[in-house]
């Protein structure tokens, strides 16, 4: 009885022992999504939109494919007096998980974003021929995706 006793005991410590393991494993891959994806933001903003984007807090759900931004801020083009084009205090973007993973990361949906406490400011210039900074950000954007690096 004492030897089943220590087996059971031995079982329990494995079991906890990999639950903890597996519990790590995912919030390491969290994280490291989540610096993946603010990384790639930061690197390619300028040269996919044409201005620099800020990120708070960024989080990332692995399991449910939601990610979470405390922060975010949308500069504006050189010649307009506001600082943002657009900044939101919060971002909840809800990815389709299954057809990310099922194309090899190659295809992502995006099944919802909110923004929360969202400011928009719509502004025109003379500098730039009277356009607004919205139309000079979808100017530089253009009407293709062949921007967005591979």
């Amino acid at each position: 009885a004492r030897a089943a006793a220590a087996d059971g005991g031995t079982f329990l410590c494995l079991a906890m022992s990999s639950l903890a393991g597996v519990i790590a494993t995912y919030y390491t891959a969290a994280a490291g999504l989540s610096w993946a994806i603010e990384g790639a933001i930061e690197t390619f903003d300028t040269a996919v939109i044409g201005v620099d984007v800020e990120l708070g807090k960024l989080r990332v759900r692995a399991l449910t494919g939601l990610i979470l931004i405390d922060g975010l801020k949308v500069k504006n083009p050189p010649g307009f007096e506001v600082e943002c084009l657009l900044s939101a205090d919060e971002v909840k973007i809800d990815l389709n998980m299954a057809k990310l993973l099922l194309s090899g990361f190659k295809s992502v949906e995006i099944s919802s974003i909110c923004l929360t406490n969202v400011n928009f400011d719509l502004e025109y210039s003379p500098a730039h021929g009277r356009k607004s900074n919205l139309d000079v950000v979808l100017e530089f954007i253009g009407p293709t995706s062949d921007k967005v690096p591979a």
